[in-house]
């Protein structure tokens, strides 16, 4: 099929150097807004769409084990400190009834070794009694000392 032109010389003339208003006017009726372009004859290429992958079954199951085990691991956890927590105040509780036992002994030994309960059985039971003469002062010089030291 042949291209309709104009087929004067002038027109084409004008159409190749570019001087013509109406050349302008022929290319803007290939763009839909009637201006010219502003960019370059080429196109810029958009990026291709990201491919999801597909996400394996054997990579759902290892994830699903994996979340199982923390559970697993979670739970057994939660029973070990409630394990102690027992355990802890058993301890105490043992620990208490001990302590307490301790004062009561403390007390008792205040108790028995006070001077007025020891003189009242040692004179009462063992039948002693205090002494009236005065206690005798015995001076041993360094010569006996090391006299009787020898022997």
């Amino acid at each position: 099929m042949k291209r309709k032109s104009s087929g004067d010389v002038p027109s084409l003339l004008d159409r190749v150097t570019g001087e013509s208003d109406s050349w302008k006017e022929r290319e803007r009726r290939y763009i839909y807004s009637g201006e010219p372009r502003t960019t370059p004859g080429y196109v810029i290429r958009p990026n291709r769409k990201a491919t999801r992958r597909k996400v394996s079954t054997f990579t759902i199951i290892l994830m699903l084990f994996g979340f199982a085990v923390s559970i697993v691991v979670y739970i057994g956890n939660i029973i070990e400190v409630d394990r102690l927590a027992i355990e802890v105040h058993q301890l105490r509780t043992i620990h208490s009834k001990i302590v307490d036992a301790n004062e009561a002994l403390k007390a008792e030994i205040n108790r028995k070794s006070s001077l007025e309960r020891i003189a009242k059985t040692a004179t009462e039971e063992l039948g002693l009694r205090y002494s009236t003469v005065p206690p005798i002062l015995i001076d041993v010089g360094r010569d006996q000392f090391e006299r009787f030291g020898k022997r």
